[in-house]
């Protein structure tokens, strides 16, 4: 009865249903996943989501109800955007000795899924209510949990004992490197990226702090990527950025000492946003506003400046964040300052589908004349529409009918995120016709490269759709299929995505064979010898 009461949009009837079940709480479960995985239609999943939202209040008789589902009340609350009726419901569980430590639980699951602005809304009214009066050490605590202290001390904690990097190794592959007397600037930022990534979240940078005189050799682009490594291995250390990054911010002298250097800076500002990603605060503002005007000219510091911004300031939707470093990409016609600010005003906009945001950037990408600004504010128009689907259709309609391919490019990419996770096949259709029709290479690689994205969750078709791509003549077809293996079935240890990515591993083009190393790494990520 409900799944035909929703194909004919009769809420009225679903409700009934649920109130007549004798089982109520497992048909209200049933209802929110059709709601949130099946219903495409956002105004008709809002009535939905509202309907499921009135049942639950209704049988909410006593607050101390035996097996109710408070995470399913939160949820909804989070889909409707209904951060003050979350606030309100944590209130009142910590009121109650029986269900306080289920509001601990759904505090943890608001601060490890939501966005930072619902959080912060939910911290408000915490904050304000009357608890402190008879609760106020379930008070401290749940602000503890809701303000990421927790959670971030835990994951250092684990992450720190459960280490099981062989630093052994990184020696080893550095003495190796560090013997070619051609002095390969690749093969040394390699090694300190390898670093980066074994050791990420843990906080040992031991091998840097070892190492240094040999880590300083790297120059430019590549001094920038090697202090920005230390924002992935202190990743959520907040309590210690400072420490470890001053040396770098005062004058980027940080690696090995010797002649100061604006790549260091501005790398150590790109690790301080990796180390405070997804978590803005007034001080933290403040530090990257000074940033601009610390930089002084430096078109390199005001890229890790704007970079670093953007990560802190994810889907905060925050204006004056975005004016910012909007002002900075319209102030200065310089590729290197415009594409890190118009990637993070996407950053900053994620999810947000603002209409004043979308026509600047659209507007600014079609006048620019920088390739690298205009692919910047083509991917940060799809982070702009992240898991919008529908609703991004128009602008998706608009940029696939720009004559620039770069435009076309961003519109794979906002297929992409708007229907990330929903395997929309119509979604699919378009960018598996992107892929065969397109007359640009850059545009066919990314359409096969986002059916990774839209069938991550579930990918037992995706060898099937990239199957014969895979064999295509063209080497961009077979790099994108590669990718869309390892995006969609990352993790899965997938046998079929092994039989065809082997084959790609064995490609006459060195840039396919790469496509296909990465996708194998991807596909066979924790996947144990067993």
């Amino acid at each position: 009865m409900i799944g035909i009461a929703i194909n004919c949009r009769r809420i009225d009837t679903v409700q009934k249903a649920i109130e007549l079940s004798k089982q109520p709480e497992a048909l209200l479960g049933y209802t929110y996943t059709i709601a949130t995985e099946v219903v495409k239609h956002p105004e008709f999943r809002a009535k939905v989501l509202n309907m499921i939202l009135l049942v639950y209040h209704r049988r909410q008789a006593n607050i101390d109800q035996a097996n109710f589902d408070f995470f399913k009340i939160a949820k909804c609350q989070y889909a409707l955007d209904k951060a003050e009726s979350t606030g309100q419901l944590l209130e009142k569980l910590m009121r109650s000795d029986t269900n306080y430590l289920q509001g601990y639980q759904i505090a943890f699951d608001l601060i490890d899924k939501e966005n930072q602005i619902y959080t912060q809304a939910v911290i408000s009214h915490i904050e304000k209510s009357d608890l402190k009066a008879d609760f106020s050490e379930r008070q401290e605590k749940l602000l503890s949990v809701l303000n990421g202290t927790v959670k971030d001390t835990l994951t250092r904690q684990f992450m720190k004992k459960n280490n099981h990097a062989d630093m052994l190794l990184i020696g080893k592959v550095k003495d190796i490197v560090a013997k070619d007397k051609k002095q390969n600037a690749m093969l040394h930022s390699a090694v300190v990226w390898m670093n980066g990534m074994m050791n990420a979240q843990t906080t040992n940078d031991s091998f840097v702090k070892d190492n240094l005189s040999w880590v300083a050799q790297a120059t430019n682009w590549n001094r920038f990527s090697a202090t920005a490594t230390l924002g992935m291995i202190h990743q959520w250390n907040t309590a210690q950025a400072q420490e470890v990054l001053n040396p770098y911010l005062n004058g980027g002298v940080g690696l090995g000492g010797g002649q100061a250097s604006p790549y260091a800076t501005a790398g150590a500002y790109f690790a301080h946003g990796l180390i405070h990603v997804n978590q803005m605060t007034p001080e933290i503002s403040t530090f990257y506003k000074d940033g601009f005007r610390n930089a002084g000219n430096s078109e390199v510091i005001m890229h890790g400046v704007s970079l670093g911004l953007g990560l802190a300031g994810m889907a905060t939707k925050d204006n004056e964040l975005y004016e910012e470093l909007k002002n900075q990409m319209f102030s200065q016609d310089n590729a290197i300052i415009g594409e890190a600010a118009a990637y993070g005003m996407g950053m900053v906009m994620v999810g947000s589908a603002d209409e004043d945001a979308i026509e600047e950037m659209i507007t600014h990408a079609a006048e620019n004349q920088h390739e690298k600004i205009i692919r910047a504010l083509s991917v940060s128009l799809a982070l702009v529409m992240y898991g919008r689907q529908s609703q991004a259709d128009g602008l998706i309609e608009q940029m696939m009918r720009s004559k620039d391919s770069i435009i076309r490019y961003g519109a794979m990419f906002t297929i992409g995120c708007a229907y990330a996770g929903t395997n929309n096949p119509a979604a699919i259709r378009r960018l598996l016709k992107s892929a065969v029709n397109e007359t640009s290479d850059d545009v066919k690689r990314a359409a096969l490269m986002n059916l990774g994205l839209l069938t991550f969750r579930e990918p037992k078709q995706l060898p099937t759709l990239v199957k014969h791509l895979a064999v295509s003549y063209n080497p961009h077809l077979r790099y994108g299929a590669a990718m869309a293996l390892g995006i969609g079935l990352a993790g899965s240890g997938s046998s079929e995505a092994l039989k065809i990515l082997a084959q790609l591993a064995q490609d006459k083009e060195d840039f396919v064979k790469q496509g296909a190393l990465i996708a194998l790494s991807m596909v066979f990520i924790q996947i144990t010898d067993v």
